[in-house]
């Protein structure tokens, strides 16, 4: 009867020293990269399932949609949000490779996650 509002949440990625926000598919599968705000969020704040996993749904115009299971990390309740932009630049990857949409990871920008219902994300992505 009454739609209850919800703001929808999002998480941000930007690398350690960057003044803008985003980080490139690229940048973010390579080990070693640092993230700023990497304790924001804890694991409870992004409605994992059981397994402490979350569904990302990967859509891009004129391709079919895909939903990727992404296991979360975590440290005192803490999401490790270096692993999960990790995780979830893999997940990009193979859709687009899955797909054989042709671009490079290092013009690709992950932006931030997006939760479109409980438990199910969304990456927001750009091309520069």
């Amino acid at each position: 009867m009454f739609e209850i509002f919800r703001r929808s949440l999002r998480i941000r990625f930007k690398q350690k020293g960057s003044l803008t926000s985003g980080i490139t598919l690229g940048d973010a599968q390579q080990p070693g990269m640092r993230l700023n705000n990497k304790d924001d969020y804890f694991l409870s704040d992004i409605h994992p399932n059981v397994g402490d996993t979350i569904f990302l749904q990967m859509s891009w115009h004129r391709y079919p949609d895909m939903t990727y299971q992404v296991p979360l990390a975590s440290f005192d309740g803490r999401l490790d949000l270096e692993s999960l932009a990790r995780r979830v630049a893999r997940s990009c990857a193979h859709y687009f490779q899955n797909n054989r949409i042709a671009v490079s990871w290092d013009r690709l920008e992950l932006k931030y996650l997006e939760e479109l219902e409980y438990g199910v994300w969304q990456p927001v992505l750009s091309t520069f």
